[in-house]
């Protein structure tokens, strides 16, 4: 099946099933925009940068002070960082046409994505065509190009490098100096700034094969999708695998790997930083070292610059997810999709919601966020960028604060700071004693112990954040902290000992529990809990 077609087998049984209910939000983002037509309208890509984000999608109907090329048109938007409209484009041919990608540059932004038709001054290769096109800042369009085989052509992906912008897409011909290799290929394609070829290069197995998406920089051009045979020098592991491949900027391979479960695996976007190489996508299975979670899980992996897997993640809820976007930022990567469970933590508003989750380069969570109407949503994109971060899609509801247009509208939303997950912590307030009595008058000192995990160094917690029912971890003149690591459990791992002031505590006769919090160096929030019995004086 390929992209364009499962996006709307999606989005067709979610409209079917979509309920007439109120609308709620359970999600903290900084604004919300929904518009449309009376039609069918998404948003299938976002790019952020100093001064606001780019939105790029389709629309089955006319937008507000734009005319309408054929039964489905693209469109680009740009938004300034406060979320107010700065102008619109739609576009298009005399058939269906198709928005898949969005990129930017001081020199301009580049659409891509697919056409059944022939744009002006471009000729029709076969019944789907790909094509790319580049608007200056102000909406002026500077170039278009159209391309492809006799048969069909998308597509899906561009990005920009240092020499040049990258498109990724599938092929069911062979393109012009290329080799086909089954019954679909994926190919990347490179221009230069004014839209001049500058290299294609076609791949795939002996099967068919699609491009999820593509990102570059300067350690080179990277593509992910899915494959159903065996790559030159990969072995299966399922039904169909999920793939990256990385090029230099002139071209030549750099490594391939395929990935997967012993079922069907989808690479849907890659994302670029200075530590490394991320996939996401979406896993019918479990992939090696991870858990299933459901029918359909989400999945995020890192590889070096060279190649080698750095760690795997993959999460979901007992339903279906999938893991559509993904864009890296200072603090890690974001992931986005839809679910239509409830991931861990969260709580479903509808029948399919939006998500959004960060990671921090090392694999770890830092936070999780679903939302969404009471009918269905999907985030079909995010970047983060200067101005912010931006997660883009499609809602068959009534957002907060917004007004529907029609019967499916796009949607696009800057992203709030989200309150982070705290690490739950074992503590012990008074090691070895129970049941843990405390006279708040008694001015005396009481210990408490925090326990070590394998998630937990606690010689990474910042003691001038820790309290205990609001009393600070008491001080011992130039001596620092009153306080003292070691195994106090015989558990093997190192455990914090501090001592608070008994007179400190904000604690009643009725209290019969005491919550310790606190921060690491790095700003993870720690929650821990113990009984307590309050004595009078």
């Amino acid at each position: 099946m390929t992209t364009l077609r499962l996006r709307r087998w999606i989005a067709l049984g979610w409209g079917c099933l979509a309920l007439a209910l109120p609308a709620l939000l359970a999600q903290n983002l900084a604004w919300v925009r929904q518009f449309g037509t009376p039609s069918t309208d998404d948003a299938v890509a976002v790019a952020a940068d100093a001064g606001g984000v780019w939105v790029a999608g389709n629309t089955s109907g006319t937008l507000a002070g734009q005319t309408s090329a054929g039964s489905q048109d693209a469109y680009l938007a740009r938004y300034d960082g406060a979320g107010t409209l700065q102008w619109v484009r739609q576009f298009g041919t005399a058939a269906l046409d198709q928005a898949w990608s969005v990129a930017a540059d001081a020199s301009g932004v580049y659409v891509a994505g697919s056409t059944r038709g022939a744009f002006p001054g471009q000729a029709g290769a076969g019944a789907l065509d790909a094509f790319v096109r580049k608007y200056d800042a102000g909406g002026n369009e500077l170039w278009t190009r159209q391309f492809g085989t006799s048969s069909t052509d998308q597509a899906v992906g561009i990005a920009i490098g240092p020499s040049g912008v990258y498109v990724a897409g599938s092929t069911g011909g062979v393109l012009p100096g290329q080799s086909g290799s089954g019954d679909q290929d994926v190919f990347v394609r490179k221009y230069d700034a004014a839209g001049s070829v500058l290299w294609t290069r076609q791949f795939g197995t002996a099967s068919s094969d699609q491009a999820g998406g593509i990102a570059a920089g300067a350690s080179g051009v990277y593509v992910t999708g899915a494959v159903l045979g065996n790559l030159p020098g990969q072995t299966g592991a399922g039904w169909q695998d999920a793939f990256v491949r990385g090029y230099d900027a002139s071209g030549t391979e750099l490594w391939t790997r395929q990935f997967g479960s012993p079922s069907v695996d989808l690479g849907r976007a890659v994302a670029l930083d200075s530590t490394g190489v991320y996939v996401s996508g979406a896993t019918l299975a479990a992939l090696p070292g991870q858990t299933s979670a459901g029918l359909a899980d989400v999945f995020l992996r890192k590889y070096d610059a060279g190649g080698t897997e750095l760690w795997t993640r993959q999460f979901g809820s007992a339903s279906f997810e999938d893991g559509l976007a993904a864009s890296a930022g200072p603090g890690g990567v974001l992931v986005a999709g839809y679910t239509m469970g409830a991931l861990p933590g969260q709580a479903p508003s509808g029948l399919a919601d939006a998500f959004d989750r960060s990671n921090d380069a090392g694999g770890a969570e830092l936070w999780t966020r679903q939302f969404g109407v009471s009918a269905t949503d999907s985030a079909w994109a995010v970047s983060a960028g200067p101005s912010g971060a931006y997660v883009a899609g499609f809602t068959f509801g009534v957002l907060p604060g917004q007004t529907g247009a029609g019967f499916q509208d796009t949607f696009l939303a800057r992203l709030g700071d989200p309150a982070p997950t705290a690490i739950q912590v074992a503590i012990d307030i008074k090691p070895g004693e129970f049941p843990n009595t405390i006279n708040p008058r008694s001015r005396g000192s009481l210990r408490v112990a925090i326990f070590g995990a394998p998630a937990l160094d606690v010689r990474t917690i910042d003691l001038a954040t820790v309290t205990l029912a609001g009393a600070p971890v008491q001080t011992q003149g130039q001596q620092g902290y009153h306080s003292s690591i070691g195994d106090v459990n015989g558990d093997g791992l190192a455990d914090l000992l501090v001592h608070v002031s008994t007179e400190a505590m904000q604690i009643g006769p009725a209290d019969t529990e005491a919550t310790l919090e606190g921060r690491t160096y790095d700003g993870k929030q720690i929650v821990g809990r113990d009984s307590i019995r309050v004595v009078p004086n």
